[in-house]
């Protein structure tokens, strides 16, 4: 498309923007994505970032569950960590809801969200508990992103930027994305790779899922500080692969990895720092939730 209002007019895919972006960003870029699938490669790839990029789908949308209903009524509360969430007149497959999110949509907790880790026909299991206990008789809705981008070659989201340039520094910036869906569907490949050299790279509400092969990663990251806030990191084979050339900074609350395999894997000599107290679930399939040397 031409690239040159919203509406009929906007970009059509985010490759499309990325391209009308100049090779250095000194000033806030603020990217709105429509709801839809899009079969399109997101490279952000060799850029000058020394100003905030803001990435952001729309609302959260229900999901539709293999069986039961995406929407229903709390019957009992436990918002212990970990924090199972029953509705006993849902029949959910056991299962099936994994990695999406439970939106309260009523009571104290109104708009709240949390990732699920596991279900039952009747709970759900969360990733991290709520700051404030849900009331039984509280409504709630499974929701999950309603953009979404799927590749079967290649990443289906590369981030890697510089900053500096210029004498510019780009500490403290911070590429956003919120409420996007990023799935790679083909053999042995990742859904996203994060490498920044100072900047921080935030998933909000949003998820990195590969549905095939083993070796690599649903989000690889191999540079600068990853924040995971409310992000659903779903590997057919491993969850989180950290290959990191120089010390990288993972700030992951409230969010949820899971790896068939693997839920986090680590190459040789990487340098990881959890950076304060995190409340999230790192699972597996296997008996190995985590690989490689953790400091």
């Amino acid at each position: 498309n031409a690239c040159t209002a919203s509406g009929t007019a906007a970009c059509a895919t985010l490759s499309g923007v990325f391209a009308k972006l100049p090779p250095r960003i000194v000033h806030a870029q603020t990217i709105n994505v429509a709801a839809g699938t899009y079969t399109d490669q997101v490279l952000l790839n060799d850029i000058d970032v020394n100003a905030a990029i803001t990435i952001t789908g729309p609302a959260l949308a229900n999901v539709t569950p293999a069986t039961g209903s995406a929407t229903g009524t709390l019957t009992t509360v436990s918002n212990t960590n970990p924090a199972v969430m029953t509705d006993s007149g849902q029949a959910w497959t056991t299962n099936n809801l994994l990695g999406q999110w439970l939106v309260m949509t009523s009571g104290t907790q109104n708009g709240q969200l949390r990732v699920i880790a596991t279900n039952t026909a009747t709970t759900v299991t969360l990733a991290s508990p709520f700051n404030s206990a849900p009331a039984t008789s509280d409504t709630y809705a499974i929701r999950s992103p309603a953009a979404v981008f799927n590749a079967s070659t290649g990443v289906t989201l590369a981030v890697r930027a510089t900053g500096n340039s210029g004498g510019a520094s780009a500490n403290g910036v911070t590429i956003s994305i919120t409420g996007l869906s990023f799935r790679q569907t083909g053999s042995d490949l990742a859904a996203c790779r994060v490498a920044t050299s100072n900047q921080t790279v935030s998933f909000i509400n949003s998820s990195c899922i590969t549905t095939t092969g083993t070796a690599q990663g649903a989000l690889v990251f191999s540079e600068g500080v990853l924040t995971l806030s409310a992000a659903s990191i779903v590997g057919s084979g491993i969850g989180l692969i950290t290959s990191l050339n120089r010390p990288g900074s993972l700030n992951p609350n409230n969010s949820f990895v899971h790896g068939g395999s693997s839920g986090i894997s680590t190459f040789p000599n990487s340098s990881l720092v959890l950076n304060g107290a995190q409340t999230w679930t790192v699972q597996t399939n296997s008996a190995s939730g985590f690989e490689g040397v953790w400091k």
